[in-house]
Formats: structure tokens, sequence, C-alpha cells
């Protein structure tokens, strides 16, 4: 089994269903030992991307994926196991992306295996998503954001990937469903949630560029966008629902979040008003890095941290954006839901969901200390 493994290794065929199932029983003996042949074959060096300059004029609109449609029509995300079927997208790069900071091999190539897949849709799924987003109408949004693209363009970098299309893909998904299902709030919030930073050190915009970006925008929108990398982070650390946890007999008292912002280390606050719409802005941005289907088997950090953002947003009260969530509609993984490559297999028959949440937390540790940012929060009562 284990010469196999590293014949598959070399060759990085695409496996049949039996050799799937033999490569899913050796990688507990041989897993260690084929990731590091695939370490070897499979990754080139880092070599520096190409930036691609955006044009504001066409920045005002997105081109969304089937999965996005579907949220956005449905206000919720869907398990789709039985509905696509995985294959390897071949043109994934990922120095393109915002994960192009990843300091080790081994990393890299984990997130390369989480990220460079694409899905085929069943015609009568794709038919049926496609009919009920044009059916759920966009409301109106009034704000003229061309000076902010204009600055997003010619003063900041937003040209690197995501992991679902372009990075303004990403960030136009989460200002429509904002404009859909969290009215009461600017759409500018999650339009610019990256501007200050991103989890992997990326940072579009340099710190000298904030007065620039405050002009551009009120108070409030300002105030909820450079908190949003800070939030994030000690979101994913575990921190901060392990915290609000221990505290809620008195939440209804609550007077302010401090906490430092990550583009430079300034300490900076939240209202408790501005904390609770904070991390309803944080459960929309999770929705567009939820798995396609197979919850039920999946060891996604983001899954964990989604689920369990909304269980304690509703118990208190403060779901105010309209996503809908149930843990009951999760559903087995199929195998159409991953490639079958060697590499797919090994990575998710040997991450479990308690490794991949202690391995974000190190991560979203270590990435702070790179660059200063102390990571350090408290509650005012």
């Amino acid at each position: 089994a284990r010469r196999a493994l590293h014949r598959q290794a070399v060759s990085e065929q695409p496996t049949s269903m039996a050799a799937a199932d033999m490569l899913t029983a050796a990688a507990a003996v041989g897993g260690t030992v084929v990731l590091l042949v695939l370490l070897r074959r499979t990754l080139k060096p880092n070599t520096p991307s190409k930036s691609n300059k955006l044009n504001p004029a066409d920045m005002d609109h997105a081109s969304h994926s089937l999965l996005r449609k579907q949220m956005l029509a449905k206000a919720r995300p869907t398990d789709n196991a039985g509905s696509v079927k995985a294959c390897i997208n071949e043109n994934f790069d990922l120095d393109r992306t915002i994960f192009k900071t990843l300091p080790s091999q081994l990393s890299r190539l984990h997130m390369r295996t989480h990220l460079d897949v694409e899905y085929n849709w069943d015609e009568q799924t794709s038919k049926k998503i496609n009919s009920e987003y044009v059916a759920a109408k966009l409301p109106k949004n009034m704000s003229d954001n061309m000076p902010i693209y204009r600055f997003m363009a010619e003063e900041c970098d937003f040209s690197i990937e995501h992991a679902d299309g372009s990075f303004m893909d990403h960030l136009h998904f989460c200002q429509e469903y904002s404009v859909r299902y969290f009215p009461e709030v600017s759409p500018r919030a999650l339009l610019l949630h990256s501007i200050c930073g991103v989890g992997s050190n990326c940072f579009p915009m340099s710190k000298e560029k904030l007065p620039t970006l405050q002009s551009l925008l009120t108070n409030d929108e300002f105030r909820q966008i450079q908190a949003f990398p800070s939030v994030l982070r000690i979101l994913f650390s575990g921190a901060l629902l392990n915290a609000l946890a221990g505290e809620v007999h008195r939440l209804d008292k609550l007077q302010e979040m401090k906490l430092n912002r990550v583009i430079d280390n300034v300490p900076i606050s939240l209202t408790a008003e501005e904390f609770w719409v904070q991390l309803n802005l944080q459960l929309i941005h999770l929705l567009d890095f939820l798995p396609v289907g197979g919850w039920a088997d999946s060891s996604s950090f983001f899954l964990h941290h989604f689920g369990a953002l909304h269980g304690f947003l509703k118990s208190q009260g403060q779901l105010r954006a309209k996503v809908d969530f149930d843990p009951a509609w999760a559903k087995p993984r199929d195998s159409d839901l991953l490639p079958r490559t060697v590499r797919h297999t090994i990575f998710n028959s040997m991450l479990t969901k308690e490794t991949a949440l202690k391995m974000i937390s190190k991560t979203v540790a270590k990435y702070s200390k790179a660059i200063g940012h102390d990571l350090e929060f408290s509650f005012d009562f």
C-alpha cells in the first residue's frame, strides 16, 4: 500500500474508487512519508506573481459562482452533497491568492489541496439556482462607490485571487449579502472588510493611507472596517467565543470591547452596539468559506466557527442579519466531493476538525507575532 502511495504521489494521477479506499486505509501508515514526497514533487519555489491592475469602471459588478448565487437567493448556506462533482483546477496558483504568504511548504501544500478544487454542478440544480437568484431581485444600493473603487484600484492592491474567483468577487458577494439581508448596516463595511489586512498578513492598503480611507467613509463605516481583521483573528484563535461564554450572565451590561488594530497595532475599541454588529458582519463573511457539501464529515475550521458563532448570536438574541442555518442540514461526504488523487485523499483522511482548529489558532498567533500585532482583548462592563 505504501509503494502504491509513492507511485501515485509521483504521478499525481487520479485514483480509482478501489485505490481511494486503499489510500485512506494506508494513510495512517504511510501518510507522513507520502507528504514528504508530495512536497518534493508537487510544489514549486515561491515566485513573484504578476499584479493585474484593476479598472475602477469594472469594479461595480461581480460574476457570482453558483454557490454564491445559492446563498444570496436563499439567505443561507446549503450542503450540496449529491449535486456536485469535484475536479482539480489545473490553473490554480497559490501565489496569486491571499495565502501566498504561508511560511512552510507543508502549510502551502495543505492550503493548495483545500483550494485547487472546482465543482461541476448537475444540470437540474444549476438551473434551479440561477432561476432562484434571478427571482430574488437585488435591492437598489443608493451609495456611490466610485470614489472608493478608484481608491481601491489606484492606491491599493486588490488584484489577488480568492478561493473562488477574484478577490473583488469575494468582496462583492459580502457586500451584496449585506444589502439583501442586513440592510440596517452600510454594505461598505463588508465591501472594505479586508482593506486593513487579511488573516495571512496581506495588506491591500498601507497604513499611511488610513487617513485617506477614513475621509471616504462615515465614522460608523470606518470603525467597523478597521476592527474587522482584528476580530476575525481573535475569533479564529478560539479566544473570542470562549471569553464570551464566560460572560453570558452579564452581556446585557457590556459597554465596549478593547482590541488592537492589525495594520499598525494601535489600540481601538467597539461599543457594545458596534460589537454585536461586527459579529453579524463576521458571520456573513464566513459564509463565503463554507464547504460546498459533506458537512457531517468536514474538518473545516470555517464551518466550525460559523456554526459556533451562529449558535451564540442566536442564543443571545443578537442574530440581526438574516442568515439561516441548522446543523441538521449536514450530509455525509460522498466520493464526488473530492478529486480522486492521493494528495486530496490523504489530507482529508488525516486531518480532523480538532487538528484543523489547533492549526488555525497557532497560525493566527504566528502571523500576528510576525507583524507585532497584539491579539489581547478585553471587555468593559
